[in-house]
């Protein structure tokens, strides 16, 4: 219920290291569950982990838990002081949590530019991936622009199937979209 969503949201927060005052960042999260691209509820897919469910994963060995920055803002559209302090500080407070060292790291919104490429690279960072319904060719492109799938939450197999084949960017690009 909404207790336990304001809960959810609280521990994210602090996890993520916002500080004493919570406000902000629970209006921006509140804001974004309350909005109509989520449907007026913030959809199971995307819920925020809490951060037992976090050390959870990171300790079973079967996935690696990546960097998304901390307020999940268009790292583009920043000064490079504050993508830096984004993308540093979100891998150092996820390594903490899990106990373990941050590889990858996935750009808020798919968007990069070299300069934040750069940066992330910097950071010290093994790979990151961007925007993309397309698998990137071996040998082709930067280990820190990789291509990523994006599934849905209700996708069936014959979506995924267009999403794996390609078909799926065919239809989008076809759209106008992404």
């Amino acid at each position: 219920g909404p207790r336990d969503h304001a809960r959810a949201v609280d521990s994210l927060l602090k996890a993520l290291g916002a500080g004493p005052d919570l406000s902000q960042g629970r209006q921006a999260l509140e804001g974004a569950a309350r909005s109509p691209l989520a449907g007026g509820g913030l959809p199971r897919l995307y819920a925020p982990l809490r951060a037992e469910q976090i050390r959870e994963m990171a300790a079973s060995g079967l996935v690696e838990i990546g960097s998304h920055c901390c307020r999940h803002l268009g790292l583009i559209n920043l000064d490079l002081d504050e993508a830096r302090r984004e993308v540093v500080s979100s891998r150092e407070r996820l390594a903490a949590l899990t106990g373990r060292p941050v590889e990858c790291f996935s750009y808020p919104n798919g968007d990069a530019n070299p300069q934040v490429t750069n940066l992330v690279e910097a950071a010290g960072y093994s790979c990151a991936v961007v925007e993309g319904l397309r698998l990137d060719r071996p040998g082709h492109g930067s280990r820190f622009e990789i291509a990523r799938l994006a599934l849905e939450e209700d996708d069936d197999e014959a979506a995924i199937a267009a999403t794996l084949c390609g078909l799926r960017s065919l239809g989008l690009s076809a759209a106008g979209g992404r």
